[in-house]
């Protein structure tokens, strides 16, 4: 993940339940990082969202809640 941690996040947000934060980079990958804001830890894993396949932007995005 060296390419990950060396780009710049263009935008982040947090999910409905709060205890995940998801964002996207410069090089179009969609991140997702668990966290718990009442126990915090260093040791955090980042994993893709979706497979990393993206190299161009991404000009939208839905969600279905029954997946």
């Amino acid at each position: 993940m060296a390419g990950v941690m060396s780009s710049k996040v263009r935008w982040m947000t947090l999910n409905s339940s709060e205890d995940s934060l998801v964002f996207s980079t410069e090089n179009n990958q969609i991140m997702r990082v668990p966290i718990n804001i009442e126990r915090p830890t260093d040791d955090a894993k980042y994993e893709y969202l979706i497979f990393p396949f993206h190299s161009r932007g991404i000009n939208g995005m839905d969600v279905c809640i029954k997946k």
